[in-house]
């Protein structure tokens, strides 16, 4: 007795909600030959078939691929994903929205700018330091400002 369950290509088509021209294609590019034949209708078995439906096109995709240059459901299926993968980090807090992060450095940023705009003047005020290391401390803080701001304007361009 024959346990293998067996298909036309109308019956694949509609089990998997695809066209009967676009099985008919997949099934010659994959060489599946019918197993049968009942009053002319070819059959196939669904075990030999299924893997042609439920595996992607992309299964042999070699690492730096480019998505665009997908099958179009492959490439839609792949926009999808990486639209929920991001959905579901920023859920997480594992991706911070750039609006976020420029916000928070540029509180950082003026705080340590303020802090080393006043720090002549503090230490001015303790009288700790002569008039040549006050004017060395300005020049070391003036320094320190350029090269902070030289560094990132090279990080935003």
């Amino acid at each position: 007795m024959n346990n293998t369950k067996q298909l036309n290509i109308t019956e694949i088509a509609e089990f998997y909600g695809l066209h009967r021209d676009t099985v008919r294609n997949r099934l010659r590019r994959e060489g599946i030959e019918p197993v049968t034949k009942i009053k002319n209708t070819p059959l196939y078995d669904i075990a030999e078939v299924e893997p042609l439906f439920y595996e992607s096109e992309t299964r042999n995709l070699q690492p730096g691929y480019d998505p665009d240059e997908l099958p179009p459901k492959d490439r839609k299926d792949w926009y999808q994903s990486e639209n929920e993968r991001l959905k579901f980090q920023q859920a997480c807090k594992e991706l911070i929205p750039a609006k976020d992060v420029r916000d928070t450095n540029v509180v950082m940023m003026k705080t340590l700018v303020a802090f080393f705009e006043s720090l002549p003047d503090k230490m001015e005020r303790t009288r700790l330091f002569t008039p040549d290391q006050l004017d060395l401390l300005e020049q070391q803080c003036d320094q320190f400002r350029a090269q902070l701001h030289q560094k990132l304007m090279t990080c935003y361009d």
